[in-house]
């Protein structure tokens, strides 16, 4: 008896870790950051994304669900809200497929094992599809909730993109968008970062970090470093490029790669100058962002080989 009863619990706890869950169950709702200037205007809109379950729906033959999706910004101190079209999505065992144009194109593959290169596709503005290979360099299970989820970590193997992406069975991309693949295909620009919030009727609320899920901040204009008495040198840059800050007030710094995902962070309280390595990142563009209380400026950088 005892023999049994221990298969049995071996035959459980197998079939709970091979198990694929539901993606985006009713109740799923995601939200994310959402900000950017607006290069004709020089204004910076602050706000968030949020996208949730909607309804069932067969479509081709496919039991399918429907996200409805809504952004909110402030531009200026005035609050806009926009609904955004409704994106189609389905699931077959492992991999989540979501519509877009004329075709489903695979959004994930919770199936794949460490070593296993993923293919992620998607359309863009410029072309009707692109995909984009990534090496999956560890698959781990982490309990969130109370709930043992699965993770994928991954990395684009050219090396275009992002660097690291990591992927939770529930949640879906973190700390990127949802629809992953459009991230790398330029399905929607600006892209929606990062995650913020997560929750189902089964789930409860989990948030990334101390963030509201529906924060925005209060910023009006965009100016430039020369106007926040601060510059960057050199500029491309090898290993190192130094900030200088003239004023030597307090400011907040941000770096984006050309993805949009933030890869350094940093809050400098009234320091004259700081020194950022940058040896290890892949040549290309990247976004720098400096806040000095309600006044925002952006500048590019370009990392040489």
């Amino acid at each position: 008896m005892k023999k049994i009863i221990f298969l049995l619990l071996c035959f459980n706890f197998s079939y709970a870790a091979s198990a694929q869950i539901e993606f985006a169950p009713p109740g799923a709702t995601w939200h994310y950051g959402y900000s950017d200037y607006a290069f004709g205007a020089g204004l910076l809109y602050s706000g968030y994304q949020k996208w949730s379950y909607e309804r069932d729906t067969l479509f081709l033959d496919k039991n399918c669900k429907v996200l409805v999706g809504q952004a909110v910004k402030q531009i200026d101190g005035e609050v806009e809200i926009a609904n955004l079209p409704e994106r189609i999505i389905y699931q077959d065992s492992f991999k989540i497929y979501y519509w877009d144009k004329d075709r489903f194109y695979k959004m994930y593959d919770f199936g794949v094992a460490e070593g296993d290169t993923l293919t992620l596709a998607g359309g863009n503005h410029y072309t009707d599809s692109c995909s984009i290979a990534f090496q999956v360099d560890s698959v781990y299970y982490e309990a969130i909730n109370g709930v043992s989820l699965k993770n994928i970590i991954i990395h684009p193997l050219n090396g275009t993109y992002a660097s690291y992406w990591h992927i939770n069975e529930k949640m879906g991309a973190l700390p990127n968008f949802l629809f992953v693949a459009g991230i790398g295909c330029l399905l929607d620009a600006p892209r929606p970062f990062p995650f913020r919030c997560y929750q189902d009727n089964d789930f409860p609320l989990y948030q990334a970090d101390t963030t509201s899920c529906e924060h925005y901040d209060n910023v009006s204009t965009i100016t430039t470093l020369a106007e926040l008495g601060m510059t960057i040198n050199p500029n491309p840059v090898n290993d190192y490029f130094e900030i200088k800050n003239e004023e030597q007030l307090s400011y907040d710094l941000s770096i984006f790669n050309i993805s949009g995902q933030s890869i350094f962070k940093y809050q400098e309280e009234q320091a004259t100058q700081k020194t950022i390595d940058v040896s290890t990142w892949n040549p290309g563009t990247y976004i720098v962002m400096i806040r000095k209380g309600n006044q925002l400026a952006y500048k590019k950088i370009l990392k040489l080989p």
